[in-house]
């Protein structure tokens, strides 16, 4: 179980769709990154490997896709609930119940 999946578990009861509400402050994205490994897909730090990134940027935070070094689809929030709503509904965690089938990084296991 990832250590996104386990934060859901125990603050949310499992309710995926409401992961944004974890993001009101930075205390999870630290956490986040302190658990993250380098073969994630998904990152909360910023690395050289691909993936999404959801990541502090100057006075806010930062949402990308890198690939090979080379950032692309940067959005920039001055908050982190907002970014936190953008990261997972781009990642296909936010949606109706009904259509989550799988969890967005096991498209790319």
């Amino acid at each position: 179980m990832s250590y996104i999946d386990k934060l859901i578990q125990e603050r949310l009861n499992g309710d995926e769709t409401r992961v944004a509400e974890l993001f009101y402050d930075e205390t999870v994205i630290n956490e986040l990154a302190s658990h993250g490994n380098d073969s994630d897909w998904y990152h909360f730090e910023p690395k050289t490997f691909d993936g999404e990134y959801f990541v502090r940027a100057g006075n806010g935070y930062a949402c990308y896709q890198q690939d090979r070094g080379a950032k692309s689809n940067s959005v920039s929030f001055s908050n982190i609930h907002d970014a936190a709503v953008y990261f997972f509904t781009e990642a296909g965690y936010i949606k109706s119940v009904q259509g989550q089938q799988k969890r967005w990084w096991q498209f790319w296991k």
